[in-house]
């Protein structure tokens, strides 16, 4: 039994690293400017920025240190031009790791031995104990020494300061006040209070004026983070229905949602490309047609043309498209149709 537990629980994790990664990869410059705002304030943020996590993915496969976390590599440009851009590795750690330090070193050799460009690495600690807190890892003897030090931010120090990102407008105090909550609120007993400050957050991605595709994602990330046990989740999609509705920008239906993770699911267990690419495209017409209506022949025709990634990449898109005339546009976008 212990076994099944473990096993469910780094799956969970592993989730959990996703959702955080897709957070800081989907809101680089809000991540940067709530945790670490000496580093936003000297990004050229006009030039854009670029994530590099496949290549950090090939950097380290050969040399892990403890289990990988939800890690980022992202390559920015500066405002002072005394470097052309520079590396920024955050790394999410969300357990006591005696690892941690020495993976950081690790990581951020590997990234200066690739590109010879400065690396900032950055970490932020999603634990809960309050006194672990590594920000540096040294190793020598005598004259031969080797030290790196990292900048650190504790998601429990928050804890403290809630009146605060209750205020804030940046979609990342909606990230830390949803898992600070799912900490707080984990275990028997606790299971009402948490659907109580989830409701809380979701209504606050409305009120705070996000747009529709900011509130979807942020409310995927809350959505997952801040689980909700079986009993309790009919409940909570009602009273967010019934809001949605008055709000006027409702989310994506329970059917999207759940035909979506549909989708990914076959794609995983057929573990073929063209098992993948046909489980993708199912669910992408069924979503377009209980979102828009029947589809034209010609639509449906160039939807059924679409390689896997770009499949994957409507699904994507679905959380922006307002109508058929946008689906249409996107579409000869990615055809030339």
């Amino acid at each position: 039994m212990p076994k099944v537990s473990n096993s469910i629980e780094k799956k969970s994790r592993s989730k959990d690293d996703s959702v955080w990664k897709e957070a800081i990869d989907d809101y680089l410059k809000h991540c940067l400017k709530f945790f670490f705002p000496y580093i936003h304030d000297e990004v050229d943020w006009a030039k854009g920025y670029e994530t590099l996590n496949n290549e950090l993915a090939e950097i380290t496969q050969d040399s892990e240190v403890g289990p990988r976390r939800a890690d980022s590599l992202i390559k920015v440009f500066l405002l002072d031009g005394t470097e052309n851009w520079l590396l920024i590795h955050i790394e999410v750690q969300g357990y006591k790791d005696p690892a941690f330090a020495e993976r950081m070193h690790i990581y951020n050799f590997l990234i200066y031995h690739k590109y010879r460009r400065e690396v900032e690495s950055l970490a932020i600690l999603t634990d809960n104990d309050k006194n672990y807190r590594p920000s540096s890892y040294q190793r020598g003897r005598w004259k031969s020494k080797v030290n790196v030090s990292f900048d650190v931010v504790k998601l429990k120090d928050y804890e403290q300061r809630w009146e605060e990102l209750e205020r804030d407008p940046n979609p990342f105090a909606i990230v830390v006040m949803a898992h600070l909550k799912a900490q707080q609120l984990k275990g028997p007993g606790k299971s009402v209070e948490l659907k109580e400050a989830k409701l809380h957050l979701a209504r606050l991605l409305f009120q705070r004026g996000y747009s529709r595709e900011d509130v979807i994602k942020l409310y995927r990330f809350i959505d997952w983070i801040m689980r909700l046990p079986k009993s309790l989740q009919a409940s909570f999609r009602e009273e967010i229905r019934e809001y949605n509705e008055e709000v006027k920008m409702p989310i994506l239906s329970d059917f999207e949602l759940i035909a979506l993770k549909k989708g990914r699911q076959e794609g995983r267990q057929e573990g073929r490309q063209e098992g993948r690419q046909e489980a993708m495209l199912d669910i992408a017409l069924t979503l377009l047609t209980q979102r828009f209506g029947t589809l034209s022949a010609g639509i449906e025709q160039q939807i059924k043309s679409l390689s896997l990634a770009q499949l994957g990449q409507l699904s994507k898109a679905l959380l922006t498209l307002a109508d058929k005339t946008a689906l249409e546009s996107w579409l000869q976008k990615k055809t030339g149709a």
